[in-house]
């Protein structure tokens, strides 16, 4: 209703400039999406990146003249930062305590990676135990399970910056034992029917849990416990993000952490944090400079 088709009709692409382009921005800002809302400034940059993208191979295959993008000069609009709910540390230990005391062993398994080392869904789906060193405390992270043609599929990293080395918290580990011994337990019980793989992510049958196995199962958990506050399983990762900053940790070490390009990404993303991290480090300055002088 509101795509490329719709405005533009049939008219060239070779024909299209910035003009046309700013135009179809006005017009996907003044129409309403099917739930009557108007649409987000990221739906709407997503739409010219299409374009864009278009516009860009047609220029490379020679169907148009190679000159100056009309989409390049096209002004967008802002992006609206939401605040992002995350869980405090005590909130954080209240979920990985009552997670301990029941038997979802893969859903504490997969929380556990997102709190205490801020993996994403895609990349607890495709976590093999020779990811682990044990005895250094360490995690490679250098796959990840993506969504394609009706299964999922294992990939690389989305980019370089993800393929990284994770230092683990003691209490990660103990959830990566217990998955261990979860697959020996279920390997015992179906031994016929048990399939054989590294990965950890798997059901009582050792297959691949889907990724969106992931945020179903923590949906499900979150209504048994109304008495825990509301968040999406991403926020998790973000919750890692953000107790993270508040300990003090250095941006460039954090970006490094989460598989973020540059510290920019991280300190933008969890800017409330981190100002709460550069209000210590004043305060302290503070007492160094003033208080003794009192």
């Amino acid at each position: 209703e509101l795509g490329l088709k719709k405005f533009f009709g049939n008219k060239k692409m070779r024909q299209i400039k910035t003009l046309d382009v700013q135009n179809y921005v006005r017009f996907l800002e003044k129409h309403k999406t099917q739930k009557d809302k108007f649409m987000s400034p990221k739906s709407i940059r997503n739409y010219v990146y299409v374009l864009s993208s278009m516009i860009e191979y047609a220029m490379k295959v020679g169907y148009m003249e190679r000159k100056q993008n009309p989409c390049r000069y096209v002004e967008l609009p802002k992006k609206i930062q939401k605040e992002i709910e995350v869980y405090t540390a005590d909130e954080a230990k209240e979920v990985l305590q009552i997670l301990a005391a029941e038997d979802d062993i893969m859903l504490e398994f997969a929380v556990n990676l997102a709190i205490g080392c801020g993996l994403r869904r895609s990349e607890i789906a495709a976590i093999k135990i020779s990811d682990f060193d044990f005895q250094k405390g360490l995690l490679n992270i250098s796959r990840a399970m993506v969504y394609g043609k009706g299964i999922d599929i294992e990939k690389e990293t989305k980019t370089k910056s993800g393929k990284r080395t994770i230092v683990i918290p003691a209490g990660v580990l103990e959830a990566v034992r217990k998955v261990q011994k979860y697959k020996m337990k279920c390997r015992t019980k179906h031994p016929e029917k048990y399939h054989e793989s590294d990965y950890l992510y798997v059901d009582e049958f050792g297959r691949n849990l889907h990724v969106s196995t992931t945020t179903n199962r923590w949906l499900k958990w979150r209504q048994k416990h109304p008495e825990i506050k509301k968040i999406s399983f991403h926020a998790l990762r973000h919750t890692y993000c953000s107790l993270m900053l508040t300990y003090g940790i250095d941006p460039r070490t954090l970006a490094d952490l989460m598989g973020h390009s540059t510290p920019i990404i991280s300190l933008n993303t969890y800017s409330h944090s981190y100002m709460e991290t550069k209000q210590t480090y004043v305060n302290s300055l503070n007492d160094a400079l003033y208080t003794s002088a009192k």
